[in-house]
């Protein structure tokens, strides 16, 4: 008993102390600000690296309907300092409504290891128009891939083919960015995007958005959610876990059988 007592001490107490280290890291944090005017659309985006490793090769690519405009480029973005980039459209959109202002942030690190940010804005074209439907999302937590889950729900009585559509950034790919449905008066549906790792580190938290958007005779309606994707480590159990795991179970069952075996011969 004594032995198998030190035993169990040793194996509960097996326990490995790693020291976390610091790894340097860019993040970027956005600011948009969308003004119109008629027809004339401007959008400003700040740009901050609110990390404490410098940026490389800012550039910013802003899209809304058929309209799309890079930025320049800048050289570096170092810790704590910000940039600013202006866009000017002139639009001629068919239909009013609402309409997404998709931004997307293009960067690399010293060792030209390519990332990006996304953010967006709905900003209403012409005459207001409010979406009659609701969406949600759920975060997802992948180690390679998963699937990216959206619920949409009309929330009124009229019959709505709708485009919903997910944005992400280069580091994660899809192989289905669209997708078309069809709602019935005040249904529910869900829908699942497949989205794999093609470049992002463990640890990143990358959000990502669903644009949800639609038409009637005369206005264009669109709406968004944000979420995260979560990239996860693999676990992996080392040999010395492999044994406690297994080896703790076998150890009590052994201990119960011997308690109960001297048990009896105190008994007897």
């Amino acid at each position: 008993m004594i032995l198998l007592y030190k035993i169990l001490n040793i194996m509960i107490f097996c326990i490995v102390l790693t020291s976390h280290l610091h790894a340097s890291y860019i993040k970027i944090d956005t600011n948009l600000q969308t003004r119109l005017e008629s027809n004339n659309l401007t959008v400003l985006v700040e740009v901050m690296n609110n990390g404490d490793e410098a940026a490389y090769d800012i550039m910013t690519n802003t899209k809304i309907s058929k309209y799309s405009q890079n930025s320049r480029t800048q050289s570096i973005l170092k810790v704590n300092e910000s940039v600013e980039f202006k866009f000017n459209f002139e639009l001629n959109i068919e239909k009013s409504g609402n309409y997404p202002v998709l931004v997307r942030i293009d960067y690399s690190d010293m060792n030209k290891y390519a990332f990006s940010a996304i953010t967006l804005s709905i900003i209403t074209y012409k005459d207001g128009a409010y979406p009659e439907v609701f969406c949600k999302a759920n975060p997802l937590k992948i180690v390679d891939k998963g699937k990216a889950h959206l619920i949409i729900k009309n929330m009124n009585e009229e019959i709505k083919d709708i485009t919903a559509k997910l944005i992400i950034p280069k580091t994660l790919s899809t192989p289905n960015s669209t997708q078309k449905l069809t709602l019935k008066p005040e249904e529910e549906k869900s829908i699942y995007f497949n989205i794999s790792n093609f470049s992002a580190f463990i640890g990143t938290k990358a959000a990502i958005f669903f644009i949800v958007e639609y038409d009637d005779d005369e206005k264009h309606f669109a709406t968004s959610v944000m979420s995260h994707v979560d990239i996860i480590e693999k676990i992996k159990l080392k040999l010395y876990e492999k044994i406690i795991i297994v080896g703790i179970p076998i150890l009590l069952l052994i201990s119960f059988f011997i308690i109960r075996f001297v048990r009896k011969r105190k008994i007897q």
